[in-house]
């Protein structure tokens, strides 16, 4: 198992091309829009790939018959201290049954649960991608009472600043990335920043969504008013609006069907807790 060097990060494109399932986020560690760490078997010809994003998520793709990557897999995992938990998807499915041998300590969880189960434990889940359906989308819009609304688009240095529980800035390497390629939108509630949608991948053709709301004003439906904004943007560029979240954050899977968004596909993942 070797870590890639940057510029061989275009090596391990055709196999993300393969995949059926969102890698999004994989292919920004790629083509250096965040920062991230790549693994592979062969730094020329890689046939199995490790890709690490700075948020936390990561994927494993390619054959997952090569014994030495496996067994070099295994160590890393043992052994790597992790500084916030580690979000592992697997492309193909063989993988799942490897995982067996490789993880031997999966804790079979109810999503509900994950956040007390311990450190160290790994939490088998499941991931929902989405597809967008513009006809249902513009129902939902047209229901939109827009001059309720206090929403801005915010700079790239309001989007650095902002924390909350999903960090949007992890999903940029710095401000002038994001200025190029992303966009965030905030709606302010009672003279607070009370939601944030943003760009978390964006490429030639799609523009992945992100949502973060300040617990003080959830509930009152304002991350759907924010989210269209997006969507909004999104179509206007022509590009497709894309949504994933793991099965159990009821709240972004019943906010994605709200606008119009439609589950197509249901994905194992595996939770490393830090």
């Amino acid at each position: 198992m070797q870590l890639l060097s940057v510029a061989n990060y275009p090596r391990v494109m055709p196999l993300l091309e393969r995949a059926e399932l969102n890698t999004y986020f994989a292919a920004a560690v790629l083509t250096d829009k965040v920062d991230g760490l790549v693994y592979v078997d062969d730094e020329l010809n890689p046939t199995v790939a490790y890709i690490i994003h700075s948020y936390g998520m990561s994927l494993l793709i390619g054959d997952s018959s090569n014994l030495a990557f496996n067994q070099h897999l295994r160590l890393h995992w043992a052994q790597v201290g992790r500084q916030h938990d580690e979000y592992l998807q697997v492309y193909p499915a063989q993988w799942g049954k490897e995982l067996v041998n490789l993880l031997p300590h999966v804790a079979i969880s109810c999503d509900a649960a994950a956040d007390a189960v311990a450190n160290g434990a790994i939490i088998h889940q499941v991931r929902v991608n989405f597809k967008f359906d513009a006809t249902r989308y513009a129902q939902s819009r047209n229901r939109i009472d827009w001059a309720r609304y206090d929403l801005r688009e915010l700079s790239a240095s309001e989007f650095y600043n902002y924390t909350g529980s999903v960090v949007p800035n992890l999903f940029w390497r710095n401000a002038e990335i994001f200025t190029q390629h992303g966009v965030a939108f905030a709606i302010y509630h009672q003279g607070k920043l009370a939601s944030v949608a943003f760009t978390s991948c964006r490429d030639e053709s799609i523009l992945e969504l992100g949502i973060e709301t300040n617990p003080e004003f959830r509930g009152l439906g304002l991350a759907k008013i924010v989210c269209a904004r997006l969507i909004d943007y999104t179509l206007a560029h022509n590009l497709e609006p894309i949504w994933a979240c793991r099965k159990g954050n009821q709240g972004s899977y019943n906010l994605a069907q709200s606008l119009g968004f439609v589950p197509v596909r249901e994905l194992a993942y595996y939770q490393f807790k830090a």
